[in-house]
């Protein structure tokens, strides 16, 4: 065993709970701002039975996409059957990976295949339609791809729900940042030598099915890895919990005239 395995920091599982009543989730989980896996969430969404591979290959195969390997290396632009085929071909250690593709500018129509949960709070809705951002991505990867060590945009929240493939996520609450190395480490590998103070880091960790919505609070650094190659659709979004760290960070970012609008929500 080397000792990167002997050296690994435990993780802990993340809750599971079944379609929660918006008030039950609110106190659950967007208050104590804490990770969750969620089924039942997706179950109406016509997506489940059509998003996959050939389906956005006949919606928008023929729209250019940009994608890379981990840490944005090797970016390349190629149309989207063209990565498709990528995915479904590839034998690629560190594979090439669609992340936060803006799909809606590709397809609209894709925009009626799902539904935003109704648990979920949205304060950016109340923005003025000029400075409302428009947080929605797709992923589509193929086994080995994923996502660094990260922390969302702006300090928002965030839901990603898996349509296709299946992906493992670990969690790092916001008060384990000084053993994350600004996002460096790769937590599913980490180089100890390294990375010394990161064995004392611990970790809330999933895996995700299709149908499986996962919550991501403000704040929190998380890592995905795809173990199987998949299609998911996230948003990221303000609400009550998160709205002053959002502030904060739009001040940071010096964004024109978001932070004055993101002043006056409540």
């Amino acid at each position: 065993m080397s000792d990167s395995a002997q050296c690994q920091p435990p993780s802990q599982p993340i809750d599971v709970v079944f379609a929660p009543d918006r008030d039950t989730f609110e106190r659950r989980y967007v208050q104590p701002a804490w990770p969750v896996l969620i089924r039942g969430a997706t179950d109406a969404w016509p997506a489940r039975g059509k998003w996959n591979a050939d389906y956005l290959a006949a919606t928008c195969g023929d729209a250019l996409v940009c994608v890379s390997r981990r840490h944005g290396r090797d970016p390349r632009q190629m149309t989207l059957a063209a990565f498709l085929d990528y995915v479904r071909d590839t034998t690629d250690d560190d594979p090439l990976y669609l992340a936060n593709w803006v799909f809606e500018h590709a397809s609209r129509s894709l925009l009626d295949d799902y539904r935003n949960p109704p648990i979920f709070e949205r304060l950016e809705t109340r923005l003025p339609a000029h400075l409302r951002p428009r947080w929605r991505w797709m992923f589509i990867g193929p086994a080995g791809s994923g996502t660094p060590l990260h922390v969302d945009t702006l300090h928002t929240s965030a839901w990603n729900a898996a349509l296709t493939g299946r992906k493992r996520w670990r969690f790092y609450s916001p008060d384990q940042v000084r053993f994350l190395y600004h996002g460096a480490v790769d937590s599913f590998a980490p180089d100890f030598a390294m990375h010394p103070l990161f064995a004392r880091a611990r970790a809330i960790e999933c895996v995700q099915d299709p149908g499986d919505l996962v919550f991501t609070p403000s704040g929190w650094w998380h890592q995905v890895v795809n173990e199987r190659a998949g299609i998911s659709v996230t948003e990221n979004f303000i609400n009550r919990a998160n709205l002053d760290h959002v502030k904060l960070a739009a001040q940071l970012a010096n964004i024109p005239h978001l932070d004055e609008a993101l002043a006056a929500l409540r």
